[in-house]
């Protein structure tokens, strides 16, 4: 199973798949040698299936099996074996449940799976993905702190709990979690995409881009990497490299909305009149509206500033005035800064970017 990050920033938005399911292998437990029982009892027929069980019939009869042996309360011994198979057969059974994207009965399989056996760090970690895609993100990350205690060499824990705490703008602890991930595994493109982001908002420009070059050389075939160095190569005032890295991530993905709309946003608000084309950014800026499917503020905000690029103030006030309906009418530095923008489209001036607005976007977007 795969979950979508949730942010909702200028370039988050759009991400790679982030948070993993913990594979469990098939034989795990079954490799385990269970205690003795007489050849016909319910747990001993449980153990020999899980030798071979890989469907989710056949993991539902592992715990049917389980649960008639342990209703005829045996000895600890042979009752602890069957409450972790029986964790282990609920966890692999969510996990076919969740690939199927039956996430709900995963889910419930996962937390049945905890509730016999609290050391299934495999169970918890599947558990906080479901929980993160729910978006319980305290419940999610007590979940990765146990699995960390349990496992702590599982690398992908650390790759999600960095993530949860980059969507909580503690962008040092995530840097601290991506660099465990990456010491377990140095060449995970993913983790240095999430490393670079956190550095960007920490406003260390150069070392995000060290970590989007590193993840290119590794995959040069995610859309979004490119999309999230071109924010970092706007800001250097690289604005060829940028308008470069936006064509390759709409040529990746045809259909990525942010991918639209950052580039966009580029051609309409560039201080380098090179880079500026009106008619373009609102084309671009239309077209992430009609894949993004939904309303949100920031392909409003677009919009509205393509809108202002091309002359069209009246139109881009209108646009303006509903990304600030949606971004909300809290008293927040991201609802000041639109308001601010949409004084300038009132004036009839259209609005540039440069990097000391970009630092304070940066740090506005991250109340949301």
């Amino acid at each position: 199973m795969v979950v979508a990050r949730y942010f909702r920033t200028l370039l988050r938005a759009l991400w790679l798949a982030a948070f993993v399911v913990a594979g469990n292998g098939s034989g795990a437990l079954a490799q385990q040698e269970g205690p003795a029982t007489a050849p016909n009892d319910p747990a001993a027929l449980a153990y020999q299936l899980s030798k071979t069980a890989r469907t989710e019939k056949q993991y539902t009869q592992i715990i049917e099996l389980c649960h008639k042996a342990l209703a005829a309360r045996p000895a600890e011994k042979q009752a602890a074996y069957a409450r972790k198979l029986e964790a282990w057969s609920y966890n692999r059974r969510g996990e076919l449940r969740a690939d199927a994207g039956e996430d709900d009965l995963a889910q419930a399989d996962f937390e049945a799976a905890v509730k016999l056996d609290k050391t299934n760090w495999r169970a918890l970690h599947n558990r906080g993905v479901g929980y993160a895609a729910r978006t319980k993100f305290a419940e999610a990350a007590a979940d990765f702190d146990e699995v960390i205690r349990l496992h702590a060499d599982f690398a992908t824990v650390w790759f999600n709990r960095g993530e949860l705490r980059s969507q909580n703008a503690d962008f040092n602890g995530a840097i601290d979690d991506y660099n465990q991930a990456l010491k377990l595994q140095p060449n995970d493109p993913a983790a240095l995409v999430g490393r670079g982001y956190a550095w960007y908002q920490l406003g260390e420009n150069e070392d995000a881009l060290k970590d989007y070059d590193r993840a290119l050389e590794l995959d040069g075939q995610r859309a979004t990497t490119f999309v999230f160095r071109a924010a970092a190569l706007a800001e250097a005032g690289r604005y060829a490299a940028a308008a470069d890295d936006y064509r390759s991530a709409i040529r990746l993905e045809p259909n990525s909305a942010a991918g639209y709309q950052a580039a966009a946003w580029l051609m309409a608000t560039c201080p380098d009149e090179e880079f500026r084309d009106a008619k373009l950014a609102v084309k671009a800026s239309r077209r992430a509206i009609e894949l993004r499917g939904h309303d949100e503020y920031r392909d409003q905000e677009t919009l509205a500033a393509a809108l202002a690029e091309d002359g069209q103030f009246e139109a881009a006030v209108k646009a303006q005035q509903r990304a600030i309906e949606l971004a909300g009418n809290d008293d927040t530095e991201l609802t000041k800064m639109l308001a601010n923008r949409l004084k300038t489209y009132r004036a009839r001036q259209p609005y540039r970017e440069n990097r000391d607005t970009q630092q304070a976007e940066r740090s506005s977007r991250r109340q949301r």
